[in-house]
């Protein structure tokens, strides 16, 4: 992968005094003089735009809300998720193992809009507003203008678009979003409509779009397959044509050695298998014609 093109933006709050504060190339840390059965309460807010945002987030979401009242919201949030499916079962350790599993796929990919729905471009870092954004595409019929600004204000009130990174697809393309895809639809319409940005601002819909860039990380067309599933299944979002098009040409050698596409489509058409061309390999440093052909024919 290459680098991210955006930075972590962290707000902290706190009640009590610290006593000492710091910060190296790694971390930051605060120390305080704890007292017996008195917490130290701490509140944070992140953002991947500015700092801003992370005031943005923190004012909407934790500023107001004690550690009780948001232990309560979290609690809320999880059973309303986990219990999309309501099982029941005699054994009580069967029922724990079925909600652990649903628990622990339920963690990627993550949001990474603000709550006013601005995001850091794909690929180049630049903050998007995709609720102003929408708005100027119906009035002038010209998103590439507005995809290509470098900050866009967001609006006042109401909550964004969410936008998705981090996916895994050489992990849950064939289980994980399938599933998403059933029980939670409002938001694989975001996550679909994410890809679909990435490949709108990028240039070429991604592999395996982490740290919100293009990476070199697994093989195959993951994230077509994911888009597939989704639109047969009624989730229709803002979903194109072109990417699946221009998903099936063969790329060139500068987008093949940059690892920002998939490869080998050629032998794909072709051949019944994805067998290893020479000039493919060599680019690759490896030859894993099975498993670069499973993924292609799911």
């Amino acid at each position: 992968g290459e680098s991210a093109g955006f930075s972590g933006h962290l707000l902290l709050t706190y009640t009590d005094e610290p006593i000492e504060w710091g910060q190296d190339s790694i971390c930051a840390w605060v120390t305080f003089h704890g007292k017996a059965g008195k917490p130290i309460i701490l509140k944070a807010a992140s953002s991947f735009t500015g700092r801003k945002g992370a005031e943005l987030n923190y004012s909407t979401e934790a500023q107001r809300v004690n550690f009780e009242q948001m232990k309560q919201n979290l609690i809320r949030v999880w059973i309303k998720h986990l219990h999309a499916i309501d099982i029941e079962d005699p054994d009580t350790a069967r029922i724990n193992q079925f909600y652990g599993a649903l628990y622990r796929a339920s963690f990627m990919p993550h949001e990474m809009s603000d709550v006013d729905g601005s995001y850091p471009r794909f690929s180049n870092g630049k903050t998007i507003n995709e609720k102003l954004k929408m708005k100027s595409e119906k009035l002038n019929a010209n998103p590439t203008a507005v995809a290509n600004s470098s900050l866009i204000t967001p609006p006042k009130g109401g909550r964004g678009v969410r936008y998705f990174c981090d996916f895994t697809m050489w992990d849950t393309f064939r289980a994980v979003h399938p599933l998403y895809t059933l029980l939670y639809p409002d938001v694989t319409t975001d996550m679909m409509q994410s890809l679909v940005t990435k490949y709108e601002q990028g240039g070429w819909l991604p592999i395996f779009p982490s740290w919100n860039s293009y990476t070199a990380a697994m093989i195959g067309d993951h994230c077509s397959v994911a888009l597939a599933d989704a639109y047969i299944k009624g989730i229709r979002a803002s979903m194109p044509r072109r990417p699946m098009k221009e998903c099936a040409r063969m790329p060139s050698r500068h987008l093949l050695q940059k690892k920002t596409t998939r490869t080998a489509w050629g032998a794909v058409l072709s051949n019944p298998i994805c067998s290893m061309a020479t000039s493919l390999w060599k680019i690759l440093s490896a030859r894993p014609s099975i498993s670069r052909s499973k993924p292609h024919a799911p």
